[in-house]
């Protein structure tokens, strides 16, 4: 029985895979702005048209690295409190274990069939248990909650971010990279 699902070690891995597309991205914009500062020897109309696209798209990939580390940042507090959460729920469903009880598939708390709890009523180790169990779901769907909402300004940045193929300027992580160099979806 799983009563949180989800595993705060994979995200925090994601997370870390877009804080290296971030430095990237920041570096590909660094690397436009210096170019505008090398063409300072070329003049006339066409050159100020290229200097500013360069500097637009030069700061607007520094701007996306802002975002996109902003959306890391969340992403890893995710992760902290989901494993939290898994914690939490692992010592709800051994407290339960050991004192005859069962988490069920709808994480409602019985007791074993069988078994027979003696001293069990209201504020008895049934309720205790359930508790135990509700505070762990309960830990993981705040945080969920809390997540997305965190997560909605920087949406944008994180879905450009998560697409390998939507930036082929910036360098590819090769970690990114399965067997052979063919590009591994997450």
């Amino acid at each position: 029985m799983t009563l949180v699902e989800g595993d705060g070690a994979s995200v925090s891995a994601f997370a870390a895979r877009l804080a290296r597309r971030a430095d990237r991205l920041a570096a590909c914009g660094d690397a436009l702005l210096r170019a505008v500062e090398e063409l300072d020897g070329w003049a006339g109309p066409e050159a100020d048209d290229v200097r500013s696209r360069l500097a637009a798209q030069g700061l607007a990939a520094a701007d996306a690295a802002a975002a996109l580390r902003s959306g890391v940042a969340v992403l890893q507090g995710y992760a902290v409190d989901l494993g939290r959460a898994t914690a939490m729920a692992r010592h709800a469903e051994s407290w339960c274990a050991a004192r005859g009880l069962v988490v069920g598939a709808d994480a409602q708390v019985r007791a074993v069939p069988g078994v027979l709890l003696l001293g069990d009523g209201p504020g008895g180790i049934t309720e205790r248990g359930q508790w135990l169990a509700d505070a762990a779901r309960e830990h993981a769907e705040e945080a969920a909650v809390r997540c997305a909402a965190e997560l909605a300004p920087h949406s944008r940045a994180l879905a450009v971010a998560g697409d390998a193929d939507a930036h082929p300027g910036v360098p590819a992580d090769p970690a990114d990279r399965g067997p052979g160099g063919r590009h591994r979806r997450h």
